[in-house]
């Protein structure tokens, strides 16, 4: 296959679909299933961009060593890293960190003062998903898409019940 069109689909690849791939990713579940999955998707695009085939006798981690690139994997766990550093920094009253502490202190007991990184025996970066703000921020997504589409639907009746009233009222005149 052309060099240069592959070095094209690479730098597409590292600059729209990463991007969209490991936006907010920091709090979602990853399965060992969903791992499996998105390391075979990656693969099959990178076979398919360096004109390989399943056939053909070259493993993952050469075609990556070719097109020069880290699993996407990688880059998961390195942004949810980046994650907790972040969330470490903020100021003590900013609801992730009290989320955070709080789950600290009532796993282990600990002093609520404690940074995430004191205390990386009690926190897993696998566990980034089971903390309280990511439940959270998904109740309230859920309450605002209630709360819309509850107004949408007053609105939508009384439009139509004031047509019905101004339809009667010139049947009435006539």
């Amino acid at each position: 296959m052309c060099l240069e069109y592959s070095k094209n689909k690479i730098k597409r690849y590292n600059r729209q679909v990463l991007p969209a791939l490991l936006h907010g990713i920091e709090n979602l579940t990853i399965t060992a299933r969903d791992a499996r999955r998105v390391t075979a998707a990656e693969m099959k695009y990178m076979r398919k961009t360096e004109g390989y085939t399943g056939t053909d006798c070259k493993t993952n981690t050469e075609i990556a060593t070719e097109l020069n690139i880290s699993p996407v994997l990688d880059k998961i766990l390195g942004y949810r890293r980046n994650w907790i550093r972040r969330v470490n920094r903020m100021p003590r009253h900013r609801l992730p960190r009290i989320m955070i502490i709080k789950k600290i202190h009532t796993e282990r007991h600990k002093k609520p003062e404690e940074t995430v990184e004191e205390t990386s025996g009690c926190v897993r970066l696998e566990r980034v998903h089971k903390w309280p703000n990511s439940m959270m921020m998904t109740v309230m997504v859920v309450v605002v898409v209630v709360v819309v589409v509850v107004v949408v639907v007053v609105v939508v009746v009384v439009v139509v019940m004031m047509m019905m009233m101004m339809m009667m009222m010139m049947m009435m005149m006539n």
